[in-house]
């Protein structure tokens, strides 16, 4: 790929981003089953042979595409996590500044409603899109996980209590992908009362089980 190629503040060239858009247009139209690198390259508006100077081939593009999606949903994550933390640490409010923090990631899932319902239906897929996907998921896991982890060390949780605090993180990330399905579907309409009720399920449940792993060390 010549050196001269002008890239964007994310690493990409204008045509690797259209050719990415075009992927994600596609699969939310037509599926995984219809995408081809002509398909691709007809909406991408650039010539078949020249989809091969960008990617090695569609998986190599889905790739791509998952990991956009992925940027997208992390972008701005430790800044509006950070009010949660410092309520853990200081003791505040961390039920108000909790569900603070779910509405603000509820509403942004919302207003890129196309990115996250091709998030939530090729999670679980086999394909090169999915297991980028995953990844994502994974990496929320880890997160959540490393965040109740050091509210739990500083409470007296000790190693072998690691892999509990790691399932609490697995339903929490579960239970927002569920919340999300349930406004995406219109079987809820209140964002706050949404991110209420998730906050107040994370919290009660994780005092709930560190009040008993404590009793348990």
């Amino acid at each position: 790929m010549p050196a001269a190629r002008r890239r964007a503040a994310n690493g990409r060239t204008p045509t690797e981003q259209r050719i990415i858009d075009a992927t994600l247009e596609l699969l939310a139209k037509d599926g995984l089953g219809a995408l081809t690198t002509v398909s691709i390259a007809r909406k991408a508006k650039i010539h078949q042979p020249n989809f091969y100077a960008y990617f090695r081939n569609i998986d190599d593009c889905l790739a791509a595409a998952a990991q956009y999606v992925a940027a997208h949903f992390r972008r701005f994550e430790d800044q509006s996590f950070a009010p949660v933390r410092r309520a853990v640490e200081e003791g505040g409010d961390y039920l108000a500044q909790s569900v603070r923090y779910h509405e603000e990631v509820l509403e942004r899932l919302l207003s890129a409603r196309a990115i996250t319902e091709l998030f939530l239906r090729h999670i679980h897929d086999t394909s090169a899109f999915g297991r980028e996907l995953r990844k994502l998921e994974e990496q929320n896991v880890e997160n959540v996980t490393a965040h109740l982890w050091d509210f739990g060390t500083r409470i007296g949780l000790r190693d072998q209590h690691l892999p509990e605090v790691r399932l609490l993180a697995e339903f929490h990330v579960s239970a927002m992908s569920t919340a999300v399905l349930s406004i995406l579907e219109g079987r809820s309409t209140d964002v706050h009362a949404v991110a209420r009720a998730v906050a107040a399920n994370a919290e009660a449940t994780i005092r709930a089980t560190f009040r008993r792993l404590l009793k348990e060390a």
